[in-house]
């Protein structure tokens, strides 16, 4: 298995959108955890930016083949989340995550 210090070197080799960012963090009760952060336009007060700092634990990951795969699928998610906040059918987002 990698350790925190192999994944977050692993994570430093990887770009995405612009101004995204991906670091690991230790839980105390949790273990390791990606903290993406990601400016985004806000769903909620159009033409306005926000920053999310998105926390996901980490599975087991037992080399770096498994990390970018895994990471691939967190962000996929992260953007299906997104683009339920943005969809709008007359204005009213039908797929809303947070309604």
């Amino acid at each position: 298995m990698l350790t925190t210090s192999e994944i977050q070197a692993e994570l430093a080799r990887v770009t995405y959108r612009q101004g995204w960012t991906f670091s690991i963090y230790q839980d105390d009760w949790e273990g390791p955890h990606l903290l993406v952060t990601a400016p985004v336009p806000n769903a909620y007060q159009p033409g306005q930016t926000i920053t999310l700092g998105i926390r996901s634990p980490l599975p087991p990951i037992p080399d770096a083949d498994y990390l970018h795969l895994w990471l691939a699928w967190r962000l996929g998610r992260i953007e299906s989340h997104e683009s339920r906040e943005m969809l709008r059918i007359d204005g009213i987002a039908p797929f809303d995550p947070h309604a």
